[in-house]
């Protein structure tokens, strides 16, 4: 019936792969490029249709595998589907590779090499033979060229890597060490200062004192390592230390390491207090999962899923416990009143819950609460009867006359719906929509009844208070706090809770940024990114995924999401961006560099400014 569910589709494909008919998957696979998916066309599933190839392959059934992608190599190249088509042909290498035929895979990705493929399994696995083979000459000028045609971060590493030991093999030398991540805009802005391979990888990096402290983990131990800023040289290493989950440092020095013991609601967290030394000189327990961890003076701050703010002396001894006000019978521990955003003013430790923001004292006491406001909202649906066929439409459809029985309405359409169903009109694209006109005017005019006129649908109109927002970030800034909300907005508050300023940004969560003298820099909300110009956010730049995290180094922000970094300037254009070949653990702007914890750690300075 031309269903646009792509999960029927897909589990169709499932099924004729299972049973090995291959001509079934094809069928279906080029049938469902016809099929409407989230409002726009779907294209012809060849990843879905290689991903079989792969699976079979693994599971060593080398003749479904080889035929499924030989057919996709065909098929591809008729259709000029070229990415897929490269696609294809590094897959079936790989697939006559498993099966012992490595000549023919050879010769396979030579040729498709030579033709422009950019698909990474042809690059990668051609180079590695070539290696093996002992062709340093021809593999390192091949592996050159695959570089130029730009593949992703990690398969770029392993062909520099690849690279080096061919050219180290001709050039009788030492291997040199290689980048972990490509430069995609911006070639030359920012110069790699040092890279260091830190074992076991970083998991937390923190700058303290003027050095770069990392923790990783290894076979369930802990290790801080000390690495000079200069140039990324360990002289420090302490290890038993605990598995902790997350780390954090204070500028002091001091740290606190935290590790669940369950779920949220289902367990209490572990904590473990750190000298600046590296030592561990205490510990304490909390009763449920950790929100958010502030330090303030000399002082961790501790929100719980509990609904408690917990204090500590950085030594681990407990000052005071502050209660969440809301009501705390509810089944979900999800929904509670808790601390979740936690932060520190200089003067005051700031939480929020839910819609509200409190100001706690050093002592623990309530100083003020803020509520975000609520505004009132209007929701309009028209919902159609019938597809929104008028009856006069409905019995031409049918062919009925006004006044005609159910019955007759009934016969009318179980010969129509035979008459056009797409099992008779194979091959035939507007089979399907002829029925589906068919069932909807049938629908129409029993709902309706015959004599019914009009487009038949009913039109709803709700005015309700609109859901409240709810906190989405908090950033102190000097004496004050920014928070941003879920409804795209950014409140100022004071010391007192009183609103010193508002900004509206979008309908998505807003995340202020703010700046080395304490003033709000810039924002994010909607994917968009906004620089503050005359006391006015205006938007700069866009981005199609929110980052884990925004800074500011020098006159400009960096911002990263999962293994890209990218610094934008304050006109929108991107002055650089790097795509590691590792997912990004931490970035932090130490005066005009960036330290980048990605596998390795990596120290990057502005090139103007360096």
């Amino acid at each position: 019936m031309g269903t646009d569910i792509p999960a029927i589709w897909h589990d169709y494909l499932d099924l004729m792969a299972r049973r090995k008919d291959i001509d079934a998957l094809f069928d279906m696979a080029l049938r469902s490029a016809g099929a409407v998916g989230l409002g726009a066309p779907r294209e012809v599933p060849w990843d879905a249709l290689l991903a079989h190839a792969r699976r079979a392959s693994r599971a060593g059934d080398s003749a479904f595998a080889g035929a499924v992608a030989s057919r996709v190599v065909d098929l591809t190249r008729e259709r000029g589907a070229t990415g897929a088509h490269w696609a294809a042909i590094g897959d079936l290498g790989e697939i006559r590779e498993r099966a012992g035929e490595l000549d023919d895979a050879l010769m396979l990705w030579r040729a498709a090499f030579d033709d422009g493929s950019t698909d990474p399994t042809t690059a990668n696995r051609l180079s590695m033979h070539m290696e093996r083979r002992k062709e340093y000459a021809p593999a390192a000028f091949m592996i050159e060229e695959a570089l130029r045609r730009k593949m992703p971060a990690n398969v770029e590493e392993q062909l520099r890597k690849r690279l080096e030991r061919c050219r180290a093999r001709t050039e009788r030398r030492k291997r040199a060490d290689v980048a972990a991540f490509s430069v995609r805009e911006g070639e030359g802005a920012f110069q790699l200062l040092f890279q260091v391979r830190v074992s076991p990888p970083i998991r937390e990096l923190a700058v303290v004192g003027g050095t770069a402290r990392a923790y990783g983990l290894s076979k369930g131990e802990g290790s801080l390592i000390d690495l000079a800023m200069a140039d990324g040289a360990e002289f420090g290493r302490h290890t038993n230390l605990p598995p902790f989950t997350e780390v954090q440092f204070a500028p002091s020095g001091w740290g606190v390491g935290v590790a669940r013991t369950a779920r949220i609601g289902e367990g209490p967290t572990q904590l473990w207090f750190i000298s600046p030394g590296a030592e561990v000189v205490g510990t304490a327990q909390v009763p449920d999962a950790t929100s958010q961890i502030a330090a303030g003076g000399d002082t961790w701050y501790v929100g719980s899923r509990d609904g408690g703010l917990y204090a500590f002396e950085h030594d681990g001894k407990a000052r005071w416990r502050w209660e969440t006000p809301g009501p705390k019978d509810s089944d979900d521990a999800y929904s509670r009143p808790c601390p979740y955003y936690v932060t520190w003013t200089g003067e005051q430790v700031v939480v929020s819950s839910m819609g509200n923001v409190y100001g706690i004292t050093a002592e623990g006491r309530t100083a003020w609460r803020f509520e975000l406001p609520a505004e009132p909202k209007a929701y309009r649906l028209s919902v159609p009867v019938g597809a929104g066929l008028s009856s006069q439409e409905a019995r031409a459809t049918l062919g009925v006359e006004r006044g005609a029985t159910a019955e007759e309405v009934k016969r009318a359409y179980r010969h129509q719906a035979m008459a056009s169903h797409p099992d008779r009109h194979p091959g035939d694209a507007d089979a399907t929509r002829r029925f589906r006109t068919v069932h909807a005017a049938y629908e129409t005019l029993m709902r309706g009844g015959p004599e019914a006129e009009g487009d038949l649908s009913i039109a709803i109109t709700i005015s309700m208070t609109g859901f409240g927002s709810t906190v989405s970030h908090l950033a102190p800034a000097g004496d004050t706090v920014f928070v941003g909300s879920s409804d795209g907005k950014l409140f100022q508050l004071d010391s007192r809770g009183v609103v010193r300023g508002v900004h509206a940004l979008g309908q998505g969560w807003a995340r202020p940024v703010v700046g080395r003298d304490g003033s709000l820099a810039a924002a994010w909300c909607d994917g968009i990114l906004f620089y503050l110009e005359d006391d006015e956010l205006r938007s700069f730049a866009e981005f199609e995924e929110p980052p884990r995290d925004i800074g500011i180094i020098g006159d400009d922000l960096f911002v990263w999401h999962r293994n890209r970094l990218a610094v934008v300037d304050r006109s929108g254009h991107a002055v650089w961006t790097a795509e590691f070949s590792k997912s990004i653990t931490n970035v932090i702007a130490d005066g005009e560099r960036l330290l980048c914890a990605v596998g390795v750690l990596a120290a990057f300075e502005h090139t103007q400014i360096g």
